[in-house]
């Protein structure tokens, strides 16, 4: 019986992984990084990319990282890094790999829609009165309805 939904982050390409240190989760205003967020550096940190509709390098975070050192397991799709000292485990993509990202809640993305940051660390549905150049991050690889969603929905996408 085939799995109704992948249970990794990277679906196709071959992208960069490295290793940064998770903001603060105080300073930040974040409560968590969860696998499949659009995420961005600041000073040498990670956090939620967190400019609406901005310019972004296509860095998510994935999973997989040993989210604790005494742990014999390995962190999965829905394991978030949320420690203040902990490192997260980050693919820098390329034109064409698919990721299996995330659009924010009340969002809704037809098959090949174009995607932007939502400012959160989730994608939204592209506005062409963005003014250039800033651009769509990715490309929906299937159509997802979160309108009625109070939380994030996972989306299969493409990077652009």
């Amino acid at each position: 019986m085939a799995k109704s939904a992948p249970s990794t982050i990277i679906l196709k390409g071959n992208p960069i992984y490295k290793e940064y240190p998770l903001a603060p989760i105080t300073a930040s205003g974040v409560t968590a990084i969860t696998p499949g967020m659009l995420v961005e550096l600041a000073s040498g940190e990670v956090r939620p990319h967190s400019t609406q509709g901005g310019n972004a390098t296509p860095m998510f975070a994935v999973e997989g990282l040993n989210i604790d050192a005494t742990s014999l397991t390995m962190g999965d799709i829905d394991t978030d890094y949320d420690d203040d000292n902990g490192a997260v485990k980050v693919a820098f993509c390329n034109n064409g790999d698919e990721v299996y990202a995330l659009l924010g809640a009340g969002q809704t993305v037809a098959i090949h829609g174009l995607l932007q940051s939502a400012s959160d660390g989730y994608l939204m549905p592209y506005t062409a009165g963005t003014n250039l150049p800033l651009r769509p991050v990715a490309r929906a690889l299937e159509a997802v309805d979160n309108s009625a969603g109070t939380s994030a929905a996972r989306v299969k996408v493409e990077v652009l």
